[in-house]
């Protein structure tokens, strides 16, 4: 018999062996098969919980890295509500002043809003009387700044939400802003982050419904 065969050999009878080990285990323990079956679909839930995880923890990281959302056919009222739009984040910025520019609206509320000047600064008391009124800002541009920062005037007043830079992601219209929404003709609500975690609130609450700003450019506009 040469080397080879006497391998053979020895695997044949590691396998029986573990066969009939398998056999006095199965008759000693009647328990022993559906203790396999168990242990095979706990396995099956691990794999697929920490799959799920995974995902999860992919889905985070899109969120943190990516600031800058549009949201188009959804199911607010119309574009753009800044209640709705605002709603999950609007207890965050009690302590910032609003700049809205370049706005065109339809209300027939009482609201700190007119025709008349280019621009207007508000502070979140001011903001918030045209915050819960049911207002329709079809065009404009609100940004959400520091207070006493001091502020281009002659920059602010010629703002435009046609302006270029509105569908690049990370770019804003007034530099200092830490939030920025713009109204685009009543079809389109873009909303643009600097805090991490304020981007993150409002994804997780619109859901798919907040795309990423880029990709939509990739898919629609590119």
């Amino acid at each position: 018999m040469d080397g080879w065969q006497t391998i053979f050999l020895i695997m044949n009878l590691m396998t029986q062996s573990r066969q009939m080990l398998l056999l006095i285990i199965k008759q000693v323990d009647p328990l022993f098969i559906r203790m396999k079956v168990l242990s095979i679909f706990l396995l099956k839930i691990f794999i697929a919980v920490f799959q799920k995880k995974r995902q999860n923890e992919e889905l985070i990281k899109f969120w943190v890295n990516n600031m800058n959302w549009i949201i188009s056919k959804t199911q607010i009222s119309f574009h753009t509500n800044l209640y709705e739009i605002l709603k999950p984040i609007w207890e965050d910025l009690s302590e910032y002043n609003w700049i809205i520019t370049d706005v065109d609206f339809i209300t027939d509320d009482n609201i700190p809003l007119d025709f008349d000047h280019d621009y207007f600064i508000f502070d979140k008391k001011k903001f918030e009387t045209l915050y819960r009124s049911n207002t329709q800002i079809v065009w404009g541009v609100i940004s959400v700044v520091p207070k006493n920062l001091e502020l281009d005037i002659k920059l602010i007043s010629t703002l435009s939400a046609e302006n270029e830079k509105v569908w690049k992601s990370n770019q804003f219209l007034i530099q200092k802003s830490i939030l920025e929404i713009i109204a685009f003709d009543s079809s389109y609500t873009i909303v643009k982050f600097k805090d991490k975690k304020l981007s993150g609130i409002f994804k997780e609450y619109f859901q798919e419904e907040a795309i990423d700003l880029q990709k939509f450019n990739d898919k629609y506009i590119s």
